[in-house]
């Protein structure tokens, strides 16, 4: 039993080291993805503009699953008045903490998303939304860390408003 335990930490561990490992833009031609740092700060009241904008794209370049290819560049994010967490709302996101008030926020931002070197030539491999609008709302999850949610870029519904074929961001 106790050589399970290792090897599960083990191989947790080593998962959490490679969500933020450099390195990762290569195959895409790009730069790698957000680092996300602490998210704990603030302790109290919403992130600044600064932390919002951190933690915006710590969430849409790295979120679940790891990257990805979507990459965000000027992020403009703003923090709504804070209102208390809502059952009906809010219950969709499993890792919030129910006790802590939940900030809408809105913004926008260039998205990028990019196709793996190889599937187009090198330069060409990205579609960009230029200034696209974004809403989400920014949460402390039950392990005290902010998470900001937003939705998502559009690629599908406005694929013919995207500049297409064009190099990722570096």
């Amino acid at each position: 039993m106790r050589i399970y335990l290792v090897a599960v930490l083990t191989v947790t561990c080593t998962l959490a080291l490679a969500h933020a490992q450099p390195g990762k833009g290569k195959a895409y031609g790009s730069r790698d993805p957000f680092v996300c740092n602490s998210q704990t700060d603030p302790a109290k009241g919403a992130p600044s503009p600064s932390q919002l904008k951190e933690y915006v794209r710590c969430k849409a370049e790295t979120g679940s699953g790891g990257f990805r290819g979507l990459l965000l560049e000027n992020v403009q994010v703003q923090a709504g008045i804070s209102r208390p967490y809502s059952a009906f709302t809010d219950s969709g996101a499993g890792d919030i903490d129910p006790s802590q008030r939940v900030y809408p926020i809105r913004g926008k931002a260039d998205y990028y998303g990019c196709a793996e070197l190889g599937v187009h030539p090198p330069g060409h491999n990205c579609t960009a939304l230029m200034a696209e609008a974004f809403e989400g709302v920014c949460y402390k999850t039950t392990f005290g860390e902010w998470s900001c949610p937003t939705s998502g870029p559009p690629f599908g519904t406005k694929y013919n408003e995207s500049i297409k074929n064009i190099p990722p961001p570096k």
